[in-house]
């Protein structure tokens, strides 16, 4: 993305009307970076002069929506909320945002990441990323190999559920049974020091 200037609050805002503007032409099947122009009120020199392609914008949108589900999970979890009823609850409205948006999700999955794994399964490993580093989890031998592995299972049950017909809870028992031991309990313990 080319944050020119990203503190300008001006610059901000159209980002975040463009970013409005693609979940709702997204939602209405006109997926074009003239209709999203259009509907965020800017020209296509702006929407260029935040994104380079329709699949980053996407992109962008999604770690976005998962960035907001996981500060409400973090903040319900520092308020003393049962890790395992958070955990749940965040994966299914993980879910039910891949149906609501699905024609976003398949652009984004399509941007092409700095990861092996697809431009979607990305967004999940950096919300993994936060969760070890926020939580102060231990890591392991390999933890970028770990991260992966991690977001990679994820990103396909998580996607599948989100192209089936299963209860969203339902796919959400199923992610939360695989995760690691340090998602399912993080330790009590601050951010950790260790650099991922």
């Amino acid at each position: 993305m080319r944050d020119s200037s990203p503190d300008d609050p001006r610059f901000r805002r159209s980002r975040d009307r463009l970013l409005a503007a693609l979940r709702q032409v997204a939602r209405e099947g006109d997926l074009t970076i003239p209709a999203v122009s259009v509907a965020a009120g800017v020209t296509r020199a702006t929407f260029y002069n935040h994104f380079t392609s329709l699949d980053e914008a996407a992109w962008y949108a999604m770690l976005d929506s998962f960035d907001e589900l996981l500060s409400e999970d973090a903040a319900a979890r520092r308020a003393g909320a049962d890790p395992a009823a958070v955990g749940l609850q965040s994966l299914r409205k993980i879910v039910e945002l891949l149906r609501v948006d699905g024609a976003l999700a398949r652009l984004a999955d399509s941007y092409p990441s700095d990861t092996v794994l697809p431009g979607l399964a990305d967004v999940v490993l950096a919300q993994v990323r936060w969760f070890r580093t926020e939580f102060g989890t231990p890591t392991t031998l390999d933890p970028a190999a770990e991260e992966i592995y991690v977001a990679a299972g994820l990103y396909a049950l998580l996607a599948t559920g989100a192209r089936g017909d299963d209860d969203p809870v339902d796919v959400a028992l199923v992610a939360y049974s695989l995760l690691p031991e340090w998602m399912r309990h993080p330790g009590s313990g601050g951010p950790s020091t260790q650099t991922i």
